[in-house]
């Protein structure tokens, strides 16, 4: 089992990345929601919420196709579908962090 004092880590850690993105979307005025819970997190393109199962099959899975493999050719693995959460955990370095973050930013720019 997972000390609470890491667990308290990597929740902080995926606040502060999924506000970032969320403050950059808004930002970027674009369709796509984040939606969190504790440490995981998920992007939803095409939607400004999802809160069932039928809103989440609405979501945009070419948007997300390109996002994932935007990324997945820069050295950046996310769960390869639109209904899955990143995790972040004590394995993940600042420096992971912030490439990651600095690339999601990279893409949404060229979609805004």
């Amino acid at each position: 089992m997972m000390p609470m004092k890491e667990y308290e880590k990597d929740l902080s850690r995926a606040t502060a990345k999924s506000l970032f993105h969320r403050r950059k979307i808004e930002e970027l005025n674009l369709n796509i929601c984040i939606q969190q819970i504790g440490s995981m997190f998920t992007l939803f393109f095409g939607k400004k919420r999802v809160a069932n199962l039928k809103e989440a099959m609405e979501v945009n899975k070419e948007q997300f196709i390109h996002f994932f493999q935007t990324l997945f050719k820069q050295g950046i693995y996310i769960p390869p579908s639109p209904y899955e959460s990143w995790c972040v955990s004590s394995v993940h370095t600042k420096e992971h962090l912030f490439y990651t973050s600095e690339k999601v930013v990279e893409f949404l720019e060229t979609i805004a």
